[in-house]
């Protein structure tokens, strides 16, 4: 039992030592191409707010936006390629508010406070050569102005950074790895 208790303090110690520098959130690398990994993310503008309380549901976000890139480079990348990419930044839509309610504290949606996600990437040929490599810094201001009421009645934790990578993928991944092939 003793032995147990100091191999998780021991862990717990390696993870906060690591949480400084950057982490990966871990994927089936046998089933995705896609490497994500969040660099400095309790420096991130807004994912540390008074509403992520626990640090489990800050990792609730960040897995969720690292699902979208997977899922993104799944439906992108051709067979054998890898998609790597390294987050610098995430604001989520919206500002806390701090008006508390017994159901939480309200993220309100004004075009003050637009989604924004930064991030480098590259995509990775077969023979490891860098097919392609850039920074990406993208925000939509007109997201409250666009049909997008889906997203506003989405479970999502980051609904508009998601549409963010999305169109991302959808223009300038496919694009990137048009021209190069």
């Amino acid at each position: 039992m003793k032995h147990t208790r100091s191999l998780l303090a021991i862990g717990s110690a390696i993870a906060l030592s690591l949480a400084n520098f950057g982490h990966a959130i871990t994927t089936d690398a046998a089933n995705s191409a896609v490497q994500v990994v969040f660099t400095n993310s309790d420096n991130y503008r807004d994912i540390r707010t008074s509403s992520f309380k626990s640090s489990k549901q800050e990792k609730a976000v960040l897995r969720e936006v690292e699902a979208v890139f997977v899922k993104q480079g799944q439906k992108y990348l051709p067979a054998g390629y890898t998609l790597r990419v390294e987050v610098s930044d995430i604001d989520l839509a919206g500002d806390q508010s701090t008006l508390t309610s017994p159901f939480g504290e309200y993220r309100v949606m004004t075009d003050l406070y637009p989604p924004r996600i930064a991030f480098a990437y590259s995509v990775i040929a077969p023979d490891e050569t860098v097919v392609s490599s850039g920074d990406a810094s993208l925000t939509d201001l007109s997201y409250l102005h666009t049909l997008k009421a889906n997203l506003r009645l989405s479970d999502s934790r980051a609904p508009y950074v998601s549409k963010l990578i999305e169109d991302w993928s959808s223009k300038d991944l496919r694009r990137a790895l048009e021209t190069k092939m």
